[in-house]
């Protein structure tokens, strides 16, 4: 009678919830420290452990000295540290990929959601992620967020309809590439889900960062988080509420057919 009623249960959430901001970094971290960083602090205490092995039955003494052990210990516990130092290193730069992130969706949410935009968070395709799509009267937005550690002399980021600078370098990988692959990928889902075809204007915020005056009429927006906010608020409306909240809906059945498939 008890398995009968414990197999009654259900589950009473229905819908999958959505993803949350940095959500697919939240993931990549907890993967890049299972694979990395605890890998290399297992190889440590094991040198440490073995090599007091040896020496605790030299000091005995039983069998023959510790020292060709030793130095093979020694030499683990050398390397670890290092690689220990280095993949550190990686995790904080993607910590702050997710606080910059998580910031940021919080950012745009509190101060665009009154104003009738719906805020969708890391919408995950087979190699890539869009951090966040906004989907409100001025259109559809597909939102890369750059968090960059500020150096002390030059900080800021220019854009010339073409190619951006961040303290007067270029980046490794272009933000504008990415951020049009993003656009173009998003309009897409949106067609399939929806069956409406709306254009997407690709964005890439620089949280923190001052951002110089740019050509308004670029294919790709490159602001900081208040200055988009600014932005929006000064385009013309595109979509009915209707529109928005149709296409707001069908974006999130796609988030949930894709979670479903993967869990």
């Amino acid at each position: 009678m008890k398995n009968s009623a414990v197999s009654a249960n259900r589950d009473p959430i229905k819908r999958l919830p959505l993803r949350n901001p940095g959500q697919s970094i939240e993931d990549q971290i907890a993967k890049f420290r299972a694979e990395t960083i605890d890998v290399w602090i297992v190889m440590l205490i094991f040198a440490v452990v073995l090599m007091l092995w040896e020496w605790y039955w030299y000091l005995i003494p039983i069998q023959s000295g510790p020292v060709p052990i030793t130095l093979m210990c020694l030499g683990v516990i050398f390397y670890s540290v290092i690689r220990i130092r280095q993949e550190r290193e990686t995790l904080e730069q993607l910590k702050l990929g997710l606080k910059g992130e998580q910031a940021t969706g919080q950012y745009l949410q509190n101060s665009l959601l009154r104003q009738g935009y719906w805020v969708v968070h890391d919408i995950c395709f087979d190699d890539f992620n869009i951090d966040h799509a906004l989907i409100g009267p001025a259109g559809v937005f597909a939102i890369e967020t750059k968090t960059r550690s500020k150096p002390s002399g030059d900080s800021t980021v220019s854009f010339d309809g073409h190619a951006i600078l961040i303290a007067g370098h270029k980046p490794d990988r272009d933000p504008i590439v990415q951020s049009t692959a993003a656009a173009k990928a998003l309009q897409g889902k949106l067609l399939e889900y929806s069956g409406t075809k709306v254009s997407v204007r690709p964005v890439v915020l620089f949280p923190g960062w001052f951002v110089e005056k740019q050509p308004r009429d670029a294919n790709v927006w490159v602001l900081n988080e208040k200055a988009f906010v600014k932005w929006i608020g000064r385009e013309p409306d595109r979509l009915s509420r209707e529109t928005s909240f149709q296409l707001a809906a069908a974006l999130g059945r796609y988030v949930r057919d894709r979670e479903a498939n993967a869990s």
